[in-house]
């Protein structure tokens, strides 16, 4: 199954983000100011400085992190063709910036407490999606693998065993 491409984050979307994981109170009048005033990116920059303060790190080191992953979402179909997530890639309240190195952490190692990590994760999710596609009939069922020396041999044959070395007194 084709999967869907990340949708580009506007501005205001990361604005959104930044101010509320900085605690400010009204955000919806910050961004329509910004936008009115032509100052979003601006503004967006200046709050990821702020937020690298709080966070004890440089402004490069910050990564926008989708929480849950996309991959684990819920995948959105019309027609057969997937066209989006639910909750949707971009929805401000499943997006939060972290630093480089706990984006990683929750990325390969786990999880924020003491679930799975996001790649265990997308991959248990696409193994319920295959599983499903094949009770549907869409898909063909993956071949299971194969035990050496089992079902390469007729049945009658046998492997021929190896002799015992015998050791030296």
């Amino acid at each position: 199954m084709p999967r869907l491409l990340r949708p580009a984050i506007p501005l205001s979307v990361k604005l959104r983000v930044l101010l509320r994981q900085l605690g400010d109170a009204f955000p919806d009048e910050m961004i329509n100011i910004a936008e009115e005033q032509g100052s979003l990116g601006l503004l967006v920059h200046d709050s990821l400085q702020r937020l690298a303060v709080l966070l004890g790190c440089d402004v490069k080191d910050l990564r926008l992190d989708h929480d849950p992953a996309l991959g684990s979402r819920e995948k959105v179909f019309k027609r057969g063709i997937h066209v989006g997530y639910r909750p949707d890639a971009n929805d401000p309240e499943h997006l939060i910036y972290r630093t480089h190195a706990d984006h990683l952490r929750k990325t390969n190692l786990r999880g924020d407490g003491a679930q799975h990590p996001d790649r265990v994760l997308i991959k248990k999710q696409r193994r319920r999606e295959r599983e499903a596609e094949v009770a549907l009939g869409l898909r063909k069922p993956k071949p299971k693998a194969k035990i050496a020396g089992r079902s390469n041999f007729p049945e009658g044959r046998k492997l021929r065993g190896r002799p015992f070395q015998r050791r030296a007194k």
